[in-house]
């Protein structure tokens, strides 16, 4: 089993246990095919396995009913939690498509194979753009788009990038 970040639980919703979540993609669609999250509780390093009993979507964020959170106290202490999820619960991504914890941790090579650095996080806006943990040291944020981005190499732990003049030296 395969857990993988899904999002950050946000604040309890309601007085009956339903808690926000906000996924660190925009993407709502898996929600249909999740049946359970985990979640490290109390400083454990252990997960603890809850249910879903229901989802609602709402703005940017999900409210989700989990099994054994009966109460607004018990939903409060689940605030600021990173829920995880099993990847064989994940729909599978299209081509060109990528989950953000595939990125993580991927190697950036320039086009001319020099390797550059690592991905470290990725920011969900407009535009994803690739936080960069260069060789040198600095973060570079690379946005996540056609022109830039050549070729990402999941299965080998790559990604190519041919950046603007000026774009590494911000």
């Amino acid at each position: 089993m395969g857990l993988f970040p899904y999002g950050v639980i946000s604040k309890s919703h309601g007085f009956s246990g339903g808690v926000r979540l906000v996924p660190y993609s925009r993407d709502f669609s898996n929600l249909d095919f999740i049946k359970s999250v985990y979640i490290k509780t109390g400083g454990s390093t252990d997960f603890k396995k809850y249910d879903i009993l229901g989802h609602s979507l709402s703005g940017k964020y999900a409210i989700l009913d989990l099994q054994g959170i009966e109460t607004f106290e018990e939903a409060e202490q689940l605030k600021g939690t990173e829920v995880f999820v099993e990847a064989d619960q994940l729909s599978s991504s299209n081509e060109d498509e990528y989950y953000f914890f595939e990125l993580i941790g991927l190697s950036v090579f320039s086009t001319d194979n020099k390797l550059l650095g690592k991905v470290s996080k990725i920011t969900d806006s407009a535009q994803n753009i690739l936080v960069v943990e260069m060789l040198s040291g600095k973060q570079s944020l690379i946005p996540f788009t056609g022109p830039i981005v050549k070729e990402v190499d999941v299965k080998n732990k790559r990604i190519v990038i041919d950046p603007p003049a000026g774009l590494l030296e911000l």
